[in-house]
């Protein structure tokens, strides 16, 4: 079974880019951004975009393993965002 970590850096520009991950493809990784992508809209918030960074462990990731973990960098991005004047804060609590 492969564990798969995400994080997300919002941006103000529309979409979601994923560089991909290795062992799972293209495919796997545009579903992941994707993923997000639809995430932000749920949460009211399709204006906005972001990085999603992926890294994968053990065996080859699912599509779906990637997608999960894409959402949950959407919540934690999320939960974590604080306005500092123009400028965001990510979920490690770094300025961006």
């Amino acid at each position: 079974m492969a564990c798969v970590r995400a994080r997300l850096w919002l941006s103000e520009v529309p979409g979601v880019s994923a560089a991909a991950v290795p062992p799972a493809g293209p495919a796997a990784t545009a579903t992941a951004a994707t993923a997000a992508y639809r995430a932000l809209g749920a949460a009211g918030l399709g204006h906005l975009g972001g990085r999603l960074e992926l890294r994968t462990y053990g065996g080859v990731p699912r599509g779906f393993d990637l997608a999960n973990a894409a959402r949950r960098a959407v919540a934690v991005a999320l939960a974590g965002q604080h306005h500092h004047g123009d400028q965001h804060r990510d979920q490690y609590g770094e300025y961006r």
